[in-house]
């Protein structure tokens, strides 16, 4: 004669599926808020690595570029006010198609490239040179040569043997870039890494 399970065993069983459930639903919770710290960390990471920047440029002075720390020798601002150095400029805007400010992204038609610092207002309606691919307007011949430089292609190697020879020769730049590379190639054997001319959007 089989035995038929008591209400007390069915109730135990009740009892230990809906444990079984609890504790999954704990679990469940232990990931969200485990989930929720993970965010609070990033933000908080995040500002931390703000006000450190924001600690450098500080310490580094007014006349550095808040985008690379370096000194800026030519400033670029645009109607946000802005500064930042010409060769980040330079770099956003013609070999990024990048023209939004890179402090408050606030889109900026043109830019003005001067010697020191001063406001948009004050520099966009005078007769500068400008930069019609780029929309950059050059204070100065000096400045508008000194961007031309920055998009040469011309062999630093070059550059370096003819200045410590003493020798005020010019050295050629290259049309493209191809011309360089193998420029480099036959007459230094250096070479560009195929990873960083493809990905990096630098000057040369």
């Amino acid at each position: 004669m089989s035995s038929r399970p008591s209400a007390s065993d069915s109730g135990g069983g009740r009892d230990e599926g809906g444990g079984g459930e609890r504790e999954r639903e704990r679990e469940r919770e232990r990931d969200r808020d485990q989930g929720r710290r993970r965010g609070v960390g990033a933000i908080f990471t995040s500002r931390q690595q703000r006000e450190q920047r924001q600690r450098l440029v500080s310490e580094t002075g007014e006349d550095s570029c808040p985008v690379c720390l370096n000194r800026m020798h030519i400033m670029s601002v645009g109607m946000c006010n802005h500064s930042v150095c010409n060769e980040c400029s330079t770099r956003m805007r013609v070999l990024c198609g990048q023209n939004e400010c890179p402090i408050c992204r606030q889109d900026m038609p043109k830019v003005v490239h001067a010697s020191s610092r001063g406001r948009f207002e004050d520099l966009s309606n005078a007769p500068f040179k400008m930069d019609r691919r780029s929309r950059i307007c050059f204070e100065t011949d000096e400045i508008e040569a000194a961007f031309h430089r920055l998009l040469d292609h011309r062999c630093i190697v070059c550059e370096e043997a003819a200045a410590e020879e003493g020798s005020n020769a010019t050295t050629n730049s290259f049309r493209t870039l191809k011309l360089l590379e193998t420029h480099a190639k036959r007459e230094h054997e250096l070479f560009f890494c195929d990873l960083c001319l493809e990905n990096l959007k630098v000057t040369v």
